[in-house]
């Protein structure tokens, strides 16, 4: 190891307090998301490292956005090199998903107060993904701070709209159709420290199922026989969301048997080389996300709407998934008198739909970074497989390789109460970070 690269790895041990207090700032900012497209509070989030990159000394420091009205602004700061030639980008998005009332009530601190216990940062965004975003601007600081000479600009992007899918419009992939484009990008999203070299893919689908109404004191006529002249059954009423209960069961099964069909080193069989991926094992889940039924307390359900998130692996096409999910509903639905005249509603695609990446383990940024891990952290890395969806999506379809090597895990309360980052994680994410960039950008 390089006399220089010491004294970088030493450079954050030196600045952990500042690396926390700039988490702490991020933090502050409730910069919610919806989730669906022009939700996003990220504007007054975005317009603090704004400010903050430039007092820092940033060679360059830019605001994209969509309308060039300042409004939702994606924030790219730049340490330049004698050369544009093999850029690199460390990319992290700064909006978060809301905290509501319901959750807010399960917290033990104040989700926008960012506090230090345990060993670990809580707050909401420490894990998704202002973790990843303050090693990275430091990891930059440092480089800058040292006078490093490097061949290759660094392009750092606080991105806007990554929990709303605007990635592909008004965030990330803006920002290279505006000039910014890597040779190699990582993105700061939570990865327990490990390599994510795949992701899988994301697609919602609803299903809506009809019933019958009938005021509640007749359910005893819906459920059982009467004696002779007096109607039950499907002639009183039909409860919709007890037919529902059949599909969620379907959808478990279909879970199931996907997840056995396939073995892969990343995706499914606890990480590569070694066999201790921290987002588990499993990788094709349907989750009936949000449920709504019936339209009066007094009356059997006439309605029930299930909006299902399916979560599948990149080997397989969306569409394909999608189209034999509905054939088992439709299937299903023939074997019940009242579904079969009255078939469930399957609506496809809906909300968002990610398409997955992937970056072959032989690529120069995935050989790099396992070395400079190695070299950094004395120890082996995980390669695994991203077990949500994030901007690498954008980034590929714009022709660049990227991996996920963030802070934090989704098994670290992420998008619910007393979300955290290890601080020991953001150590040495910001220490790998920093040294990667600098072989990168000397190297490429």
């Amino acid at each position: 190891m390089k006399e220089i690269e010491k004294q970088i790895i030493d450079q954050v041990e030196e600045r952990k307090n500042e690396l926390l207090e700039y988490l702490g700032n991020l933090v502050s900012f409730p910069s919610e998301n919806e989730g669906v497209p022009d939700t996003g509070r990220e504007t007054e989030l975005q317009n603090f490292i704004y400010d903050d990159m430039l007092k820092s000394g940033f060679s360059r420091v830019e605001k994209i956005s969509a309308k060039n009205d300042g409004h939702r602004p994606n924030v790219l700061g730049v340490i330049e090199g004698s050369s544009s030639k093999s850029p690199l980008m460390l990319n992290a998005h700064a909006d978060v998903v809301p905290v509501k009332d319901i959750e807010l009530k399960k917290w033990k601190s104040d989700p926008y107060k960012a506090t230090v216990r345990d060993g670990k940062v809580y707050g909401r965004g420490t894990s998704d993904c202002k973790g990843g975003l303050a090693s990275m601007v430091l990891a930059a600081k440092i480089l800058k701070d040292l006078k490093v000479n490097l061949k290759n600009d660094l392009y750092v992007m606080s991105a806007v709209g990554e929990e709303s899918q605007e990635g592909q419009t008004i965030g990330t992939a803006l920002a290279l159709e505006r000039g910014y484009k890597p040779a190699f990008a990582v993105i700061g999203e939570p990865s327990n420290c490990e390599i994510h070299i795949e992701s899988s893919g994301n697609f919602l689908f609803e299903l809506k199922i009809l019933g019958k109404e009938a005021h509640c004191a007749a359910r005893n006529q819906v459920l059982f026989p009467q004696r002779f002249g007096i109607p039950s059954g499907y002639e009183i009423g039909v409860d919709a969301i007890d037919k529902e209960i059949a599909f969620i069961m379907l959808m478990q099964k279909i879970e199931w048997e996907n997840s056995h069909k396939w073995k892969t080193a990343t995706t499914n069989s606890g990480g590569y080389p070694i066999p201790m991926d921290n987002q588990g094992l499993g990788f094709f889940t349907i989750t009936p996300a949000q449920i709504t039924g019936g339209q009066y307390i007094g009356a059997v359900s006439g309605y029930a709407n299930i909006i299902f998130n399916v979560w599948y692996p990149n080997w397989l096409k969306e569409e394909d998934v999608a189209m034999s999910i509905k054939e088992k509903i439709m299937h299903l639905a023939a074997t019940d008198e009242w579904l079969s005249a009255n078939p469930p509603e399957f609506i496809y695609p809906t909300i968002q739909h990610w398409r997955p990446f992937k970056t072959p383990m032989e690529h120069p940024g995935v050989r790099l970074i396992e070395e400079t891990y190695k070299d950094v952290l004395n120890q082996q890395p995980i390669y695994s497989s991203f077990r949500a969806v994030c901007d690498g999506t954008f980034l590929q379809e714009k022709g660049v390789s990227s991996i996920v090597f963030g802070p934090g895990g989704l098994n670290m309360s992420i998008h619910g109460p007393n979300e955290f980052v290890p601080i020991e994680e953001l150590i040495k994410c910001a220490k790998t970070y920093a040294v990667f960039a600098y072989r990168w950008c000397n190297n490429a």
